[in-house]
């Protein structure tokens, strides 16, 4: 929407270039995706894959955190009419959590179990980020250790969250953590 220079205010009728509304959402999710493989992208492959999969997880909160409308328009679906087309939801997720599924390879895991295993760390990624955008942990759970008067609460929920998939999973680092 924008003003016609007399305060009214008209639609912009940009959205017909992608072929209609299904084509701009779906362009927008491509390009929402994009933006997180970038940001994982940015996560040097190390010596240490372990590592590598701590910064690949607190580079995946940082960007939810960055964008809470983006992540939830990626994961939640709040537009129930829209669906992205064929295969590219699987596509945009295999593209973006390639360093994950790399990382937990170079780890000791193989195969479909390395994939897997991505899929374990992401759930949990996933699901704490989630709590989080929601605003559960500013709700006080004295048993678990939240008093909701604590900011740093989440990263701590988070941080120790993938401590307890990778140790969960029985990640390590390789004698040989080329992945080769």
């Amino acid at each position: 929407m924008a003003t016609n220079g007399a305060g009214r205010i008209r639609h912009l009728r940009g959205h017909s270039r992608f072929g209609g509304r299904a084509g701009l959402l779906e362009a927008l999710y491509q390009r929402a995706f994009a933006l997180l493989t970038d940001a994982l992208g940015t996560v040097p492959v190390t010596e240490d894959p372990i590592d590598d999969l701590r910064e690949l997880a607190y580079a995946y909160r940082d960007f939810a955190l960055a964008g809470p409308q983006r992540y939830l328009f990626m994961f939640s679906r709040p537009l129930p009419d829209f669906e992205p087309t064929g295969g590219l939801h699987a596509e945009v997720l295999q593209t973006a959590f390639a360093p994950v599924i790399g990382a937990v390879r170079r780890s000791g895991a193989e195969g479909l179990g390395a994939v897997r295993a991505a899929y374990c760390l992401w759930c949990v990624m996933h699901g704490l980020v989630g709590l989080e955008l929601t605003d559960v942990l500013r709700t006080p759970l004295i048993a678990w250790g939240i008093t909701g008067e604590d900011p740093a609460a989440a990263e701590r929920m988070y941080r120790a969250g993938i401590e307890a998939m990778i140790a969960g999973l029985e990640l390590r680092e390789r004698p040989d953590a080329s992945g080769t």
